[in-house]
């Protein structure tokens, strides 16, 4: 894909790749379903690009600071092969692309960008992504006391996604949304409810075609995109249209 090409895919089903432990959980749902697991695109995030193969990669931080303070990754990322949607492209980073922030802030109607997780969430509803599988979006681990801010700011995006039509999956291993501690009864991924002594108990999931038995399944429901737009290509009212002169 040329650098050009990055903004104009729209792609139904995404896997997000963080750099958190529960990333490994990506492996193992590609080699446990003996690779029928697929998604139409792969995006990571900054090192991710060096470890995971993937069709996009985003990197938020300025791209020639990230390259002053660390010479490798600087490296990494002015000699890769694949789109790298950054906040300021720079000619020494011939894969870099702009972020396409304006649309993306119009879009959510919310500034709230601490990390690159949250940016590449925010593009996908911009993009009308439909279903987004998330690894190594962890931000803590029970083990330890620090909490990244990060996590809020990806919960916060994910709720607000399923408002404009887009589900998500999540790693039971992650921390996110406390997925870690989901249990599934009656096949429906359940957390215990705070207050509760005795846990209601919820009739059992509906049989769909997206409803699925792995133990990656997602903590949110399965929210069908909008009918109107497939993925396949950029709706006619689609708000990069303009910005970057999709589809003439």
């Amino acid at each position: 894909m040329r650098p050009e090409e990055a903004l104009t895919t729209r792609p139904k089903r995404v896997a997000l790749i963080g750099l958190g432990m529960s990333a490994g959980e990506y492996v193992t749902a590609v080699t446990a379903s003996a690779c029928g697991e697929t998604f139409d695109e792969v995006w990571t995030v900054n090192a991710g690009l060096a470890i995971f193969r993937h069709d996009k990669a985003f990197v938020m931080d300025d791209l020639r600071v990230q390259a002053k303070a660390m010479p490798p990754y600087g490296y990494a990322l002015a000699t890769h092969d694949r789109p790298i949607i950054t906040s300021q492209p720079y000619p020494e980073f011939p894969m870099s692309v702009r972020y396409p922030i304006e649309p993306v802030i119009e879009k959510i109607g919310d500034d709230f960008f601490s990390n690159t997780v949250a940016y590449a969430i925010a593009y996908g509803i911009l993009i009308g992504v439909k279903q987004l599988s998330l690894y190594g979006c962890d931000f803590w681990y029970p083990q330890q006391e620090a909490r990244e801010e990060g996590g809020q700011n990806a919960a916060y995006l994910l709720g607000m996604a399923r408002h404009f039509g887009m589900s998500f999956r999540l790693p039971q291993s992650t921390t996110l949304l406390s997925a870690h501690g989901a249990k599934l009864v009656n096949g429906r991924p359940t957390r215990t409810l705070y207050g509760y002594a005795v846990q209601p108990e919820f009739p059992p999931a509906p049989a769909t075609k997206e409803t699925s038995s792995e133990p990656d399944a997602s903590q949110g429901p399965r929210v069908p995109a909008r009918p109107e737009h497939d993925g396949s290509a950029p709706r006619q009212d689609d708000p990069l249209r303009a910005a970057q002169g999709v589809g003439g």
